[in-house]
């Protein structure tokens, strides 16, 4: 009779412990994913800012060949 009483409460015992370190892990998992939460929106903020970047790059770069034809054009007298 002891022996059940003790084996029930060491079982509950187990099972509160277990119960709590699944919680714990849970808890952690909630922790880890918002921590990619914020990473991922802080690196698709850095991504739009550079793509913008890189399209005024692009425009700058594209006015710049233009600009290059045309001197080229007027000194090889093309079109004219």
């Amino acid at each position: 009779m002891n022996s059940d009483k003790f084996l029930n409460k060491f079982t509950y015992l187990i099972l509160c412990v277990f119960v709590a370190v699944v919680c714990f892990g849970f808890y952690k998992q909630h922790e880890a994913n918002q921590n990619l939460n914020d990473k991922i929106f802080s690196l698709e903020r850095q991504n739009a800012e550079i793509t913008e970047q890189v399209d005024k790059l692009n425009k700058t770069i594209d006015a710049e060949i233009a600009k290059n034809l045309k001197e080229t054009a007027e000194r090889n007298n093309v079109g004219g």
